[in-house]
């Protein structure tokens, strides 16, 4: 069976007691606990998130002031899979 990659919001208390069972092996067959457990919480405060590997720009070089241009727009116009996670002194 293929794994699938998830992200998911929990509740800060419910990741920390997740992860502390699991590391005292309460849970040790129970593969959603140990996934979150052993999963990668996101930095509070990141950016938006999206397929990089989406972008295509095959036709710059990257050797003149446009060809960054266009990545750019490239870039800000990519789909956003997660959105950003603004910070509480950020504006809106």
């Amino acid at each position: 069976m293929a794994d699938i990659e998830l992200v998911i919001k929990i509740p800060e208390e419910s990741y920390k007691n997740m992860k502390n069972q699991v590391n005292k092996r309460d849970y040790p067959d129970m593969q959603i606990g140990r996934a979150i457990a052993e999963g990668t919480p996101l930095p509070k405060g990141h950016g938006r998130i999206g397929d990089l590997d989406a972008l295509r720009c095959e036709n710059a070089d990257f050797d003149t002031y446009n060809d960054y241009c266009i990545m750019f727009d490239e870039i800000e116009a990519a789909e956003t899979i997660i959105g950003a996670d603004k910070l509480e002194n950020e504006e809106a």
